[in-house]
């Protein structure tokens, strides 16, 4: 999360440099700024509330939410940059292409990161299998076409944890008669010695 928020730090720098190229004062106060900062600060009250409900995995959820909301508007402000980079020409282009191409990979990879984060705690919440940390946690997606890669490798991993579990449940059901006769037939004046023929007996089922 470290990376993060030095490279979010680094997109809102990147922001004024635009302004400052363009003759625009980042700091002067606008319609557009008064929204934004009510958006953000209605964003953090959230998150604040839930956590004082004393819920941890509710306030998690909520988090989640909170972040993939305002990651999927940087993302979409990214986008209308690219888009009016094309329509320029000269210096303006430029400059807008420059600072569209630094921030589109790690823009992309915030929204979709932020998402799968937001996805698998409700749907363990839910009481539907899921996959933490998700996918997105590891995997650099640079495009919708990677996060439909982690979406499969998600249905991959449950795939690959159900088979895992009905093993380990027929291995279960195969030792337990074993068990039984065990503890029946042991001596039980050597405890220990019991203990270990048990143990002996078992391991091959596990």
């Amino acid at each position: 999360m470290g990376k993060f928020l030095a490279e979010s730090r680094r997109h809102g720098q990147i922001l004024k440099d635009i302004c400052t190229e363009f003759g625009v004062n980042a700091e002067q106060e606008t319609g557009g700024q008064k929204i934004a900062r009510s958006l953000a600060e209605t964003l953090v009250k959230m998150m604040q509330m839930a956590l004082g409900s004393g819920a941890k995995g509710q306030a998690e959820i909520v988090a989640a939410e909170a972040v993939t909301s305002a990651e999927l508007k940087d993302h979409m402000n990214r986008e209308l940059i690219g888009e009016i980079a094309k329509k320029m020409d000269g210096n303006d282009a430029a400059v807008l292409k420059k600072a569209y191409d630094e921030v589109e990979d790690q823009k992309d990879r915030h929204f979709y990161h932020s998402r799968g984060w937001a996805r698998e705690p409700w749907a363990a919440s839910l009481g539907i299998p899921a996959v933490i940390p998700p996918p997105e946690d590891k995997m650099y997606m640079r495009s919708a076409a990677g996060a439909a890669v982690a979406q499969a490798s998600r249905k991959l991993m449950l795939k690959r944890r159900k088979r895992r579990d009905l093993s380990v449940r027929s291995r279960c059901g195969r030792a337990a008669p074993l068990r039984r006769a065990v503890f029946i037939l042991a001596p039980l004046h050597h405890p220990l010695k019991s203990l270990r023929y048990y143990r002996r007996s078992t391991a091959a089922f596990w």
